[in-house]
């Protein structure tokens, strides 16, 4: 498990990976995140390419 307790990024719903830091908590055996970084698809991405043979 993951705690946080800041403030949900505004991008967090579109997130396709998100990257916690923080430090583990061994005695409550949770992950108490200080910050979270969110990475979205990027409107540059290229897209997918269909071969045909």
């Amino acid at each position: 498990d993951v705690r946080y307790k800041g403030l949900k990024p505004a991008n967090f719903e579109d997130a396709i990976s998100i990257v916690a830091i923080g430090r583990y908590d061994e005695t409550a055996r949770k992950f108490e995140a200080d910050k979270l970084l969110v990475k979205c698809p990027s409107k540059y991405q290229g897209a997918e390419v269909k071969t045909y043979s």
